[in-house]
Parts: C-alpha cells; sequence; structure tokens
C-alpha cells in the first residue's frame, strides 16, 4: 500500500475573492491560481520529501489542476492523474457566495453528519464518495510508494476523518490546511 500525502491547492482566485466555489460546472474552468499561490506551491514541494516517482493524483478543478502541474514540473514526474472524487465538497446554494458562509454549515456539519442545508453535500455523502475514491486509488497505486492527492480544504479534512476512523462531526476540530500545505495522510493536527 503506498503512503498518502495529502495538499491542498494554493492561494486561488476564488481565495482572492472570497467566493465559495464548489459547482464542477464553474470549478473546472475557472479560478485558477493567484501568484501568490504559485509561489505557495514552488515553496511547498521544495520543502517536501517528495521525489520523481511521486504519482500525482488531483481533482479536475482549475485551482487543482494549476496545483498538481507545478508539482509534476518541479518533481519531473508523470503526468498528474485526474480524478473527480476529490473534487471540493458542494456547497448547493451557496455557490458564488462569500466564503465567510462556510462557518455556518461547518456548525451544523459538527452537529449533524447527515447536514444538507443550503443543498449542500452533507459529511456523510461526502465521507461515502471518499471512501470510494481512496479505495479506488489504493487499489491503482498498490505497487507505488507515494501517492499525492491534490485537493481542497474541506475535502482534505474529511478524507483524514474517513482514512483514520473518526467521527464526521469532528472534522473543526481537525486544523485546516493552508495553502499548498502538504501532510500525510495520518497526520492529524488538531485546531488549538
Amino acid at each position: 500500500m503506498p503512503q498518502f500525502y495529502l495538499m491542498r491547492h494554493g492561494h486561488s482566485q476564488a481565495n482572492a475573492q472570497d467566493l465559495i466555489v464548489s459547482d464542477p460546472a464553474v470549478g473546472i474552468k475557472l479560478y485558477g491560481l493567484t501568484e501568490q499561490g504559485r509561489a505557495e506551491v514552488e515553496r511547498s514541494i521544495t520543502n517536501s520529501s517528495l521525489g520523481v516517482e511521486t504519482i500525482v493524483v488531483c481533482s479536475d478543478f482549475k485551482r487543482t489542476q494549476e496545483t498538481a502541474s507545478l508539482v509534476v514540473q518541479h518533481l519531473k514526474s508523470a503526468p498528474a492523474q485526474l480524478e473527480a472524487g476529490l473534487r471540493e465538497r458542494f456547497f448547493g446554494q451557496l455557490e458564488g457566495s462569500s466564503g465567510g458562509l462556510y462557518r455556518e454549515v461547518w456548525a451544523r456539519d459538527s452537529q449533524d453528519p447527515d447536514n444538507d442545508h443550503y443543498g449542500a453535500e452533507s459529511p456523510r455523502q461526502l465521507a461515502l464518495r471518499l471512501s470510494r475514491t481512496l479505495e479506488k486509488l489504493t487499489h491503482q497505486h498498490a505497487q507505488a510508494q507515494e501517492v499525492l492527492l491534490v485537493s481542497h480544504g474541506d475535502t482534505l479534512r474529511f478524507l483524514q476523518l474517513v482514512a483514520n476512523d473518526l467521527p464526521l462531526t469532528d472534522h473543526m476540530k481537525i486544523s485546516h490546511f493552508q495553502p499548498a500545505e502538504i501532510r500525510r495522510l495520518e497526520e492529524i493536527k488538531l485546531t488549538v
């Protein structure tokens, strides 16, 4: 079984504009990285221990594809594999709204793993998607040493919950991934 590493995309145009961009119809085509985001990715991958043999798998959103492309260029590794299962959590009616509204959804998530307020993808739905994706990738890359999964903040925190068999209502206890931050799948950083 490979060692999985998780990486959040670098600072994006959606981050810069404080927008929720979770709909694939928008996120796949728009809102790539900012210059700040590109620099964050370069710093992060330079300071990592990942090498040329690392398999890079990313969400098909523009910001994660651009992050993965920079990683691949730096590592001189094989092209990134696109994986829709690593997409951003869908936030329903909040699409295009202020990122400040994430907190309202997260507060409800902490009380109810079936929270789908505003038509958002519930923690349970997200966990099921991520569980299937992780199982698929583990099987596909069984012979690999290292696999880097480039995804989104919420997606990565829930992926850690799923992989470590933790309650879905605990996602806010896991420290949010900073832009371009890399962690091992098992490396749970708790909020202070």
